[in-house]
């Protein structure tokens, strides 16, 4: 844990970062870090598409609560890969639609480095206005190196269902009436790293769409999913962030299977389960 004095320095950094706003580091220091995520609703999952998957040019962040005065953002560049932890011990309520956060890198790239940063607020994004690490300007003025930051939007989720034995669960699209193809219920527990099998039925070929939620969004989080086992009898592709597609091949009729991973965490804990779907094409 950081000093009072540490933190109360780190505080009046920020306020000299701001241009015609004065704030004062003690009254600062007392309100919580919680007060400010929850009145700013900065928990939960942003990235700059949702629609795609996380990847070195479509980064997801995932903000959480540690306790009522730190949270923690994860970076993440693929579905399980996590470039850093930034665990947050001050936050500020700048203005109705800005707020200054501060803390260190805990884990990956610049490790137990100081950082500092102005956000602009929206309904549903972020942007970061102003970024230093170590003292040292990242972003200014919205930009870094020269080029627009872009928002990070908030990433939609499935509303909560009633309360469920597992972590996870199918969410299934409404299908034109007659459509050939049906997922069995299944649930699983990504923070457990416990995973399942699901059983599918497509009747003629039918296409086959599966897309993953939490079944509680307000304790458990979904960071990023793939694929890590293709169809042998027909195409099995990536349609969104936590979105699938199974299309059997023409005239085959017989097993087929293929899987997917998926990951997230609650505020314990973090891991990855497996969903391996084994189809029946008749």
């Amino acid at each position: 844990m950081r000093s009072n004095h540490a933190r109360l320095s780190s505080i009046a950094a920020i306020s000299t970062l701001l241009a015609g706003v004065c704030l004062d580091p003690a009254e600062a220091q007392n309100g919580a870090v919680k007060t400010v995520f929850e009145n700013y609703n900065l928990v939960g999952t942003f990235a700059f598409d949702c629609s795609k998957p996380a990847g070195p040019d479509n980064y997801y962040f995932v903000h959480r609560l540690v306790d009522p005065d730190h949270a923690q953002r994860d970076r993440m560049g693929g579905a399980i890969k996590r470039d850093y932890v930034f665990l947050i011990d001050q936050a500020l309520a700048v203005s109705p639609r800005r707020v200054a956060i501060g803390g260190r890198r805990v884990d990956g790239s610049r490790k137990g480095e100081p950082i500092i940063e102005i956000c602009r607020v929206e309904p549903n994004r972020i942007l970061t206005e102003l970024q230093t690490i170590s003292g040292a300007k990242v972003i200014a003025d919205g930009r870094f190196n020269g080029q627009p930051v872009g928002w990070s939007n908030r990433c939609g989720v499935a509303p909560a269902r009633a309360a469920q034995p597992r972590a996870g669960a199918p969410v299934v699209p409404p299908q034109a009436k007659g459509a050939g193809c049906r997922t069995e219920k299944f649930a699983f527990d990504v923070a457990l790293s416990q995973g399942t099998t699901a059983n599918v039925v497509s009747t003629g070929g039918a296409v086959c769409v599966h897309t993953v939620a939490p079944f509680h969004p307000d304790q458990v989080q979904f960071t990023g999913s793939e694929i890590v086992k293709q169809a042998s009898n027909g195409t099995f592709e990536q349609t969104g962030a936590f979105a699938f597609k199974y299309q059997p091949r023409p005239g085959f009729r017989g097993m087929d299977e293929y899987a997917i991973r998926v990951c997230g965490h609650t505020n314990q804990r973090a891991g990855c389960a497996v969903v391996t779907f084994r189809a029946n094409v008749r």
